[in-house]
């Protein structure tokens, strides 16, 4: 997902995590708008909400907080998309050819998980096409 892009973006939970997190790092707004290398104006727009947080823009807020990047990704998107591999293949493939699968990608990224999935179906809709018998068109 990109965060920058304001179809996503939630003005008020990055609104939420940076002022929770000037809070924490006691510093006032003129200091991290300086150490963020904005200007004031500028800083409180992202502060407010207003302006979306540029992933490129992640690791020098969470240097100014005093925080580690994944602390200031955390605070800005608290609630994940659950995605489940085993989920997104029920009943597209046979259940039994499920935990094969699953058990073949834990531990890789969801991404890399999300990209197998696609290749799985697609290799099962492949499969399904070959195993298909056209339909005798006699009358």
């Amino acid at each position: 997902m990109n965060v920058s892009n304001r179809e996503h973006f939630d003005g008020a939970a990055q609104r939420a995590a940076l002022t929770a997190l000037q809070q924490q790092s006691g510093k006032q707004a003129t200091e991290l708008a300086a150490e963020v290398g904005l200007s004031y104006n500028q800083y409180l727009r992202y502060v407010w909400g207003k302006t979306p947080l540029r992933v490129d823009q992640f690791e020098p807020f969470a240097r100014a907080y005093g925080v580690d990047r994944r602390v200031l990704v955390d605070a800005m998107f608290p609630d994940p998309v659950a995605w489940n591999m085993a989920d997104a293949l029920r009943s597209r493939i046979p259940e039994s050819d499920i935990p094969g699968y699953v058990a073949t990608h834990a531990g890789d990224p969801i991404e890399d998980q999300q990209a197998a999935v696609e290749d799985i179906l697609a290799s099962a809709d492949r499969e399904r096409v070959r195993n298909t018998r056209p339909c005798d068109r006699t009358a």
